[in-house]
């Protein structure tokens, strides 16, 4: 039995379905389906959605799906997915973390190769589900970025790489282009 935050009322809320805007930190402006619930006495509502992490692989899969240059609240969005601050975010992409800023603050664009580079980050990439308290002081003041392994998704006709740890390939930070089969 459901009781009313608001009124303490007992019973049974009625419960609808509706879209309404999804208040998320990075300013994305968005409507999504979400459940309500009503109290009957006193008018008071709780919102609630199913399955927040498989609408934020949802949302950041449309993100990327676009054709447009991502703007600054898609940006943020993103890099909080894939669980980064903006300091290792900055470290990744070889930028400062001023930059980072601009770029999700509207004040300057993401250049081209950085936007390809951000997709493709979340198109192969497990997003970060969460920081170990012990190691917190220690990302927080690492030179280095944060070392982290990953499986690539195949991709049909083409040979690749099994797997990439971001701390150990030097200069670059990133999985080389997906080798072609030899004939």
């Amino acid at each position: 039995m459901m009781m009313c935050y608001e009124c303490g009322a007992k019973g049974p809320l009625e419960a609808t379905t509706e879209f309404r805007p999804y208040l998320e930190a990075s300013g994305l402006k968005l409507q999504v389906r979400q459940h309500v619930y009503r109290c009957r006495r006193c008018g008071a509502e709780s919102v609630g959605i199913d399955n927040m992490e498989g609408l934020h692989d949802e949302i950041a899969a449309t993100i990327i799906k676009s054709h447009a240059r991502l703007q600054g609240p898609e940006v943020r969005f993103l890099r909080k997915h894939l669980g980064w601050s903006g300091e290792d975010f900055a470290r990744y992409f070889q930028v400062k973390p001023e930059t980072v800023s601009r770029w999700e603050n509207g004040k300057q664009d993401i250049n081209t190769q950085g936007d390809l580079l951000l997709r493709m980050c979340v198109a192969r990439m497990e997003p970060v589900s969460d920081y170990n308290l012990y190691d917190a002081p220690r990302l927080e003041k690492s030179e280095e970025p944060m070392a982290r392994s990953f499986e690539p998704r195949p991709v049909v006709g083409r040979s690749v790489r099994p797997s990439c740890d971001l701390a150990a390939r030097g200069k670059s930070h990133w999985p080389e282009a997906p080798m072609r089969d030899a004939a």
